[in-house]
């Protein structure tokens, strides 16, 4: 089960993005070696962007089937075309971050020991 921490204060879709993040527990990947493994989200910290209504950014802790833990950090905004247009997706690039959100999802995963 994973241990969610949300910050989402002012979002647009609240409920939506607050199941979605609810009911998404795992992750499929392939390794390095084009392998696919199945990765638990063991817990996950989530705050919005100060400037917008429409993106947030999370860590989470993920957990390998060897037992091995890292942490990921990504981004969920509003999509704009197609399957996911108005609905809340995960980003597919690198996450941009104002300063002062980078710093505050810091300081709350270090509040809630996160780390």
């Amino acid at each position: 089960m994973t241990e969610n921490h949300l910050f989402i204060e002012g979002v647009e879709q609240k409920e939506e993005l607050e199941r979605k993040l609810r009911n998404k527990t795992t992750i499929n990947q392939k390794t390095i070696s084009g392998e696919k493994q199945e990765l638990e989200i063991e817990e996950r910290l989530a705050i919005s962007q100060s400037d917008t209504s429409k993106k947030i950014f999370v860590l989470e802790k993920m957990v390998y089937p060897s037992g091995k833990k890292e942490i990921r950090f990504g981004y969920y905004i509003i999509g704009k075309k197609g399957k996911f247009e108005d609905r809340w997706a995960w980003g597919q690039f690198a996450p941009f971050i104002p300063p002062e959100d980078l710093k505050n999802i810091i300081k709350k995963a270090e509040k809630e020991d996160f780390f």
